[in-house]
């Protein structure tokens, strides 16, 4: 069989294990949110509607229905794509939070990359230089950004970079409050800005962005770092490496071996830190204002909007899938060994 055959047959199975998990997330995000005694019906009326205008929404949002047959009805519709409307705003779930989607991502990406690139590069080289000063630094800031909570080192960012040095704009969002949004195509800001050719948009699109993303690679690149240099010192200290050294290998060619041999774990690593960004980007979003699917999804729990809670439960479900399924190839790909 070929490596490109089990590679695809690798990620059929793993795209078949992902539908339990998210099954079971919608399963429990329904469940869950009809054990309050919060009723959606009063929720849509109002505190102020009569007992019969409840029970007529109630029979209308199908509330007087046993709960599995609401639960194979909104399930059916969630595969047809209605994911409801919002209570509070009016508007169709899926559309707003297809809206949304893009301010996430972006964060996101941004602030992973300089979480990942940071972590592997300090800790390899902390590692490298175990016992010294660089060695030191690195596993003091590795603990900072582990321990403490995402929205304190947002606000202390804010604080410092923001209120007491003035180098980033306040958060506001994603741009200024008199600055008009570009045209969009991809609905990254500096993406769209750089197509169409606006650099000064860019340029300030990225000042918004560097604090929120900032933050989120201190977290992330804590993780990485931390196992990158446990990695990268196991490694160092192998019979292998050693064997190479001794007979000549340069250490160029085994700095790439290790790297090699190191990726797998962390590989899953990042892949852990992502699903934790993913939802740790909510209080980020929040803190700057961002607007984007995590803002939008604390808004909807502090005002029991219960379709937008759900719809947002279930994007988490499933970019976590999809980052576990994006995590066996890649470890696949660096360790064939794993097609076995």
């Amino acid at each position: 069989m070929t490596f490109l055959k089990k590679l695809f047959l690798l990620f059929v199975k793993r795209f078949a294990l992902s539908a339990p998990l998210i099954l079971g997330a919608s399963f429990l995000s329904f469940g869950i949110l009809r054990l309050g005694n919060s009723n959606p019906a009063i929720l849509v009326a109002g505190p102020q509607a009569d007992a019969a205008t409840i029970n007529r929404i109630s029979e209308e949002l199908g509330l007087t229905k046993p709960f599995l047959e609401q639960y194979f009805i909104y399930l059916q519709k969630l595969l047809s794509g209605d994911w409801g409307t919002s209570w509070n705003s009016g508007l169709p779930v899926l559309k707003d939070m297809l809206g949304r989607i893009p301010a996430t991502l972006e964060l996101l990406a941004f602030g992973l990359t300089l979480g990942v690139i940071g972590g592997i590069t300090l800790g390899f080289i902390s590692a490298k230089k175990q016992g010294k000063w660089f060695d030191s630094i690195s596993r003091s800031l590795s603990l900072i950004g582990v321990s403490m909570p995402i929205f304190w080192i947002g606000l202390l960012l804010i604080s410092v970079f923001t209120f007491n040095f003035r180098i980033f704009p306040p958060p506001l969002g994603r741009l200024g409050l008199f600055d008009l949004a570009p045209e969009k195509v991809t609905g990254f800001y500096t993406v769209d800005s750089l197509i169409a050719g606006d650099f000064g948009l860019f340029f300030k699109s990225l000042r918004y962005m560097l604090l929120p993303a900032i933050t989120i690679a201190i977290v992330a690149g804590s993780q990485i770092l931390k196992q990158a240099r446990a990695s990268t010192l196991e490694l160092l200290k192998s019979e292998g490496v050693r064997f190479y050294k001794s007979h000549g290998m340069s250490q160029f060619k085994i700095n790439k071996m290790i790297l090699q041999l190191a990726s797998p774990t962390i590989f899953t690593t990042i892949a852990m830190t992502t699903i934790y960004a993913l939802a740790g980007s909510a209080l980020v979003e929040l803190i700057f204002s961002w607007g984007g699917l995590g803002q939008w999804g604390l808004a909807a729990i502090t005002s029991l909007d219960y379709a937008v809670v759900q719809a947002y439960v279930m994007i988490l479900a499933i970019g976590s899938a999809i980052i576990f399924l994006l995590l066996d190839i890649s470890v696949a790909l660096v360790d064939k060994r794993k097609l076995q």
